[in-house]
């Protein structure tokens, strides 16, 4: 299988609906399969609740051919790339534990918290002083309501 690199600052995460009994889920955004093999994808997911968990009832995936111009405009960021390395998969299963802590913590969305994050290196404490500095000039649609 050729290696994928997906493009971190491409993502989309939406929540259309969210009740005490499902959620749907829809993420977008750019992957590079192959040296100059471009393609944009959107998963299209239906969560349940599930003890101390959830249980995905359905999982619905479209992939087709990027435009020239997205590529272009994410050929400036750096890919992030994705292999069965077990030392990777425990890096990316770090990085969601620190979004998910500096969430509780700021109560700000997943994206705002990644940037947060990544700004600092990845040092939790670093992004929580960063926050703390920066609050007041932080968007309003960067918290969860």
């Amino acid at each position: 299988m050729d290696e994928t690199k997906h493009y971190y600052n491409s993502l989309n995460i939406d929540s259309s609906t969210i009740t005490n009994n499902c959620i749907a889920v829809v993420l977008t955004g750019l992957i590079q399969s192959g040296s100059d093999f471009y393609k944009t994808f959107s998963r299209s997911l239906i969560l349940v609740p599930a003890t101390n968990t959830f249980s995905i009832v359905n999982d619905q995936l479209s992939i087709v051919k990027s435009n020239k111009k997205y590529v272009e405009d994410m050929n400036k960021v750096t890919p992030v790339t994705s292999t069965n390395d077990n030392n990777n998969s425990q890096i990316d299963k770090d990085k969601v534990e620190l979004i998910k802590k500096l969430q509780n913590a700021t109560k700000m969305k997943d994206k705002f918290c990644y940037d947060c994050l990544d700004s600092v290196n990845w040092d939790f404490n670093s992004a929580v002083q960063k926050f703390n500095e920066s609050r007041s000039k932080i968007p309003a649609d960067a918290f969860i309501l």
